[in-house]
């Protein structure tokens, strides 16, 4: 494993005044006080102190705020990587639609769970300034790191276990995260674990618009993948036989115009002597038989010119879900579902699930219409999460856990396609 051999799992993600939710939220992978011996085993970590779920899925309406749950994790993640940048400028959403909370900041926490200590750092942020920020960790009991009252960063107060950080304090500008400028400024040791596993092991992906050139590369920069990935390919049951990758050098020079000046912009300096882009082909291979179904041989197909929509897709989703359940990253999938059939988004979840597969305890959490989904016996009900909002246009995200009287053997899908857990959602915004 990477980082030295310790296990970073996501126990609960919280923001508020985001988009179009209003009040602070909490998406929680720690297990409620539920049982289900046939499903605990294979869908809870079991740490050394701590138990955390493998999965979670979000459901709700077009427009009830599914997607800003992932656009939540994405701009904190951005605020902490590039706030120490004296050109970098804010750009978070708050919600708009009263006169108060355009004028205060927007809340966000994580709580992680690496090796034996627990983790809880979080901000609050306005424009270009922070607001408040705060660390706390947990071994035997929860004790503060450093705490952040104020525009100021001259209001920032490390706890006496921790004041050799004092000495940061006057090289923090107010729009930086103290956690940053830490790191900036060459703090070694547990702070700067923290941040890097914070930034390199939760992963945000869009699964309608992510391309398969990230499988790609996986590959051809790591062939001790290759066979997972065919492996993979080949379960989902698709009549791949076999994937092979060519790599062209194509000339920037010979792109048009508008796509050229846009590249040598962005690829500034990573060009070299060359000018030169390259790319990448895929091909499938897929079995070819004679007229008594003996195998006699494969026929190579152009992914980009013969594949289904749903197989390209899977083929670039699981470069990366390889590498999550490699290093035993947290991935967050938007629209996982989408251009999916019902079998191959369950056969995804299955991988997280699965004992000997997900040995390094990745989480995969994913919002999706697939309401199938809820037939089958994947899930226990505090994995399973909807999204509401009110005639005043604010969101809301709750748990299927939060239903008494519900037990597993409930039509969950009939009760969702009747909205009956809407009901829940809107009784939480009124109280």
């Amino acid at each position: 494993m990477k980082n030295g051999g310790s296990v970073m799992m996501l126990k609960e993600f919280k923001f508020g005044n985001f988009r179009s939710f209003k009040e602070i939220q909490t998406l929680s992978m720690e297990p409620m006080s539920i049982s289900r011996p046939d499903l605990d085993c294979f869908n809870i970590s079991e740490l050394k102190k701590e138990r955390i779920l493998k999965t979670a899925v979000v459901y709700g309406h077009n427009s009830f705020g599914k997607s800003n749950i992932f656009k939540a994790i994405e701009d904190m993640l951005d605020v902490i990587k590039n706030c120490t940048n004296p050109s970098y400028k804010v750009n978070i959403d708050c919600f708009k639609l009263d006169d108060f909370s355009r004028n205060n900041p927007s809340f966000f926490e994580l709580t992680i769970v690496l090796g034996e200590i627990t983790y809880r750092y979080g901000f609050e942020i306005l424009g270009n300034k922070v607001h408040k920020e705060w660390l706390y960790k947990k071994n035997i009991r929860e004790v503060n790191v450093f705490n952040r009252e104020g525009t100021s960063s001259e209001s920032i107060k490390p706890s006496t276990s921790y004041s050799s950080l004092k000495k940061y304090i006057k090289f923090t500008r107010d729009e930086e995260l103290f956690l940053s400028s830490i790191v900036k400024l060459n703090e070694q040791g547990e702070l700067r674990t923290l941040y890097n596993y914070i930034l390199s092991d939760i992963k945000i992906i869009s699964g309608d618009s992510i391309n398969k050139s990230t499988t790609s590369f996986i590959l051809s920069d790591r062939s001790w993948y290759r066979d997972k990935v065919i492996k993979a390919m080949q379960s989902a049951d698709l009549g791949i036989e076999d994937i092979e990758i060519t790599e062209e050098e194509e000339d920037i020079e010979s792109l048009p115009s508008y796509y050229r000046n846009y590249l040598k912009e962005r690829l500034s300096g990573e060009l070299g002597d060359k000018n030169a882009l390259i790319r990448m082909y895929e091909t499938f291979k897929h079995k070819v038989y004679d007229k008594n179904n003996k195998q006699i041989g494969v026929e190579s197909f152009s992914v980009d010119e013969s594949e289904s929509q749903g197989t390209i897709k899977l083929y670039s989703l699981i470069g990366p879900i390889i590498d999550a359940l490699e290093n035993g990253y947290v991935l967050f999938v938007d629209e996982l579902d989408s251009k999916l059939h019902h079998l191959i988004t369950k056969y995804i979840i299955d991988l997280f699930h699965d004992l000997s597969i997900n040995i390094n305890n990745a989480q995969l959490i994913f919002n999706t219409h697939d309401m199938y989904l809820l037939k089958e016996n994947i899930f226990r009900k505090d994995q399973v999460y909807f999204t509401d909002k009110n005639k005043y246009g604010e969101s809301t995200l709750y748990s299927l856990g939060d239903f008494k009287g519900l037990d597993n053997k409930a039509n969950i899908l009939s009760h969702y396609l009747a909205r009956n857990f809407e009901s829940l959602g809107s009784k939480k915004m009124e109280e």
